[in-house]
């Protein structure tokens, strides 16, 4: 009897196990074929300039979860392009000012999304995103919403459409690499910081982020914006890509409010962080970095000053620029940096 309630429970588990595994191998096979649809409509959907096509690529993509690390590689791929096509066929914008993905042939240890200040675009962060990529770096710099054309479409957008543009930034590297960090230039480090509370980074740098501006106040801000008024804020010369030499008062008004918000919960941060501050910062009051440094719970944070730069310190053939790049590169631990 017990012999035949033992071979009864062993060719139990025998179909079982073969069941388990059929199962596997059809899911397999599945996945596989979804990950070679998805490849095949993304390469077509670049070719012809299909956004629709894309769109349908990333559908077959997301099935293909099961394949491993080159479907989530081929996903943050086509998440990119879907996202830049829109772009292009929404707004015209000139082509130093779109997005960029500096991308590698496959995932890499390190990713970066870099936030681009308030009134710029992506291309005021091309530098980094060059001297980062030589290192083996996958970086993705996003548009923010109603940059990089004309102060009219600044005007429609607002915090919602930003921070779908940094969470798509998170979400495309998180598949491209294994661990991200962020790096925002001016406002885009309070984005930064803002990512920061919302998701698990490896590390968070902000330079001259600004938490206590010169000039300024919420009641002056608040006071002007029906007006359509607009205020001075980028006063560097272009450097090759867009900038808003003004900005609608309502923008400021978002942008200050979004400051707020993150101020308040900076308590919230626990990633790794450095801090960039120019201590005669025209825009931005030197104290900003204390703020940042006292309210924020991570263990590894360190203020890096400035006596004399610009706020933006990438600007080109300034000292800045190069100081900035090199402790953002040992920041993240590169080993062959000297």
């Amino acid at each position: 009897m017990l012999k035949k309630l033992t071979m009864i429970i062993g060719i139990s588990f025998l179909l079982f196990a073969f069941d388990v595994f059929s199962e596997s191998t059809a899911n397999d096979k599945n996945s596989r074929d979804y990950l070679a649809e998805g490849k095949k409509l993304l390469e077509r959907g670049v070719k012809e300039s299909q956004f629709e096509t894309i769109s349908n690529a990333i559908d077959f993509l997301r099935k293909a979860h099961d394949a491993g690390r080159e479907s989530r590689f081929e996903l943050g791929r086509a998440l990119f392009l879907e996202d830049l096509l829109w772009s292009r066929q929404s707004k015209k914008i000139a082509k130093e000012n779109e997005s960029y993905l500096l991308i590698h042939k496959k995932r890499t240890p390190v990713g970066v999304v870099l936030l681009h200040e308030l009134g710029t675009s992506p291309g005021e962060m091309r530098g980094l995103a060059e001297f980062l990529f030589q290192k083996g770096i996958t970086v993705y710099a996003p548009l923010l919403a109603g940059h990089g054309t004309g102060v009219d479409d600044l005007k429609k957008a607002g915090p919602t459409d930003w921070r779908k543009n940094y969470l798509l930034g998170y979400e495309v590297m998180r598949l491209l690499s294994d661990k991200v960090y962020i790096v925002g230039s001016g406002w885009g480090g309070v984005l930064a910081l803002e990512l920061a509370i919302k998701k698990s980074l490896s590390g968070v740098v902000t330079l001259n982020a600004p938490f206590n501006l010169r000039g300024f106040s919420k009641h002056f801000l608040f006071l002007t914006q029906l007006s359509g008024l607009s205020v001075q804020w980028n006063k560097a010369k272009n450097e090759g890509y867009y900038f808003h030499a003004r900005l609608p008062v309502r923008t400021y008004n978002q942008a200050y409010n979004i400051a707020a918000y993150v101020k308040s919960r900076l308590s919230e941060v626990t990633e790794p962080l450095i801090i960039f501050q120019s201590k005669n910062d025209p825009l931005v009051k030197a104290n900003s970095a204390d703020i940042i440094n006292k309210k924020i719970q991570s263990k590894d944070k360190k203020i890096f000053w400035f006596n004399n730069a610009p706020h933006l310190l990438l600007s080109k053939n300034k000292p800045s620029s190069w100081l900035t790049m090199n402790e953002i590169a040992r920041f993240i631990n590169q080993p062959d940096l000297k």
